[in-house]
């Protein structure tokens, strides 16, 4: 009985992880924006105080920041 075996190349899985990766981090930054947008809509519509609007927004947006700083250097390093 024969078997083919098949290796996978290094440069293979490279490809598929920079590609991956890239991905994610674009479908990330999609659903962020989308969530943003809904946020944004409720907490205007919904009769919430206009300061504290802005700081709920600013706060959001400063921690969210961070996070995508975090995520944005942690690609840099996988693609690397």
């Amino acid at each position: 009985m024969n078997t083919t075996t098949t290796s996978i190349n290094a440069d293979l899985v490279g490809q598929l992880l920079y590609g991956g990766s890239f991905a994610v981090f674009l479908i990330l930054l999609v659903v962020f924006i989308g969530l943003t947008a809904i946020l944004h809509y409720h907490w205007i519509n919904y009769d919430i105080k206009i300061s504290g609007i802005k700081t709920i927004e600013w706060l959001y947006v400063a921690v969210s920041l961070i996070l995508f700083y975090g995520m944005g250097i942690t690609f840099i390093f996988i693609i690397l």
